[in-house]
């Protein structure tokens, strides 16, 4: 087994440039395992208000919602 940093690993394995080495990680648990991602690749994932509010908005985003990651990508 080798041993590697975030920024190594991001780098060789997904061709992804870190900028700041010195950012807190976010803290993620995936079913009964946590992973730690770099912030600087996190984007929010939430709905505006006033589209929650709209039944007919929410009600026609269910297909999507109720689908795996996998499939939505």
């Amino acid at each position: 087994m080798q041993t590697t940093n975030v920024i190594e690993y991001m780098r060789v394995k997904y061709k992804v440039k870190i900028s700041r080495p010195d950012q807190p990680m976010l803290s993620v648990n995936f079913r009964d395992d946590t992973m730690y991602l770099p912030t600087e690749l996190c984007h929010e994932a939430a709905l505006p208000d006033n589209f929650t509010s709209d039944a007919r908005k929410m009600r026609d985003l269910d297909q999507y919602k109720l689908k795996s990651p996998t499939v939505r990508f």
